[in-house]
C-alpha cells in the first residue's frame, strides 16, 4: 500500500537498554556453551578468566553497536493516517488506523510484539515492537489517533 503524505507524524524508537540486553544475554550464552563444550571435549585446555573476561567485554561492544544499529534503523511512526511499522522479513509497512482488523500478541515476555492484520486481501501483517524507549506516550499518541473502536487499543 502507498503510504499517503500526512501532516502530523509521531517517530518512536525502541529502547536500547532492551534490544542490548538481549543481545548481550544471547551471546553471553553462546559463548560460554561454546567454551564449556571446547574444555568438556579437549579437556587438556586451559583457559584463565582473562579469557572469559576479554570475551565478555568483546561481546559487551558487540551487542551495544548492533542494539545502537538496530535502534536507529527501525523507527515506528503514528501519523493521523495509520501506523507504519515493519513486516517480518524488516520490510517498511503501513497500515491505516481503519483498516485494522485483529491485532494478537506476538513475541517472547522479553521482547513483546504485536501483529496487526489488515482487511485488505494479500497483505502482510504489520510487527509492531511494544518495546520502545517511550512506551506510554505511544499509547497516548494511539489513543489519541485511532477511533475508538480499533482493535490496537486493547492491547496498550
Amino acid at each position: 500500500m502507498a503510504i499517503p503524505d500526512v501532516s502530523y507524524i509521531k517517530t518512536f524508537r525502541l529502547s536500547l537498554t532492551w534490544m542490548f540486553g538481549f543481545y548481550f544475554a544471547i551471546a553471553l550464552i553462546g559463548y560460554f556453551s561454546t567454551l564449556l563444550l571446547l574444555v568438556c571435549f579437549h579437556p587438556h585446555i586451559y583457559l584463565s578468566w582473562r579469557v572469559y573476561l576479554r570475551g565478555s567485554v568483546i561481546f559487551a561492544f558487540v551487542s551495544f553497536a548492533l542494539a545502537l544499529i538496530i535502534k536507529l534503523v527501525f523507527t515506528y511512526k503514528l501519523t493521523t493516517e495509520g501506523v507504519r511499522g515493519y513486516s517480518f522479513w524488516g520490510i517498511r509497512r503501513f497500515i491505516q488506523w481503519q483498516h485494522i482488523q485483529k491485532v494478537r500478541t506476538c513475541g517472547w515476555s522479553i521482547l513483546p510484539c504485536l501483529l496487526l492484520y489488515s482487511k485488505e486481501e494479500g497483505s502482510s501483517a504489520v510487527w509492531l515492537a511494544l518495546f520502545l524507549k517511550n512506551r506510554g506516550e505511544f499509547a497516548a499518541e494511539c489513543h489519541k489517533l485511532a477511533l475508538p473502536d480499533n482493535p490496537l487499543l486493547k492491547f496498550l
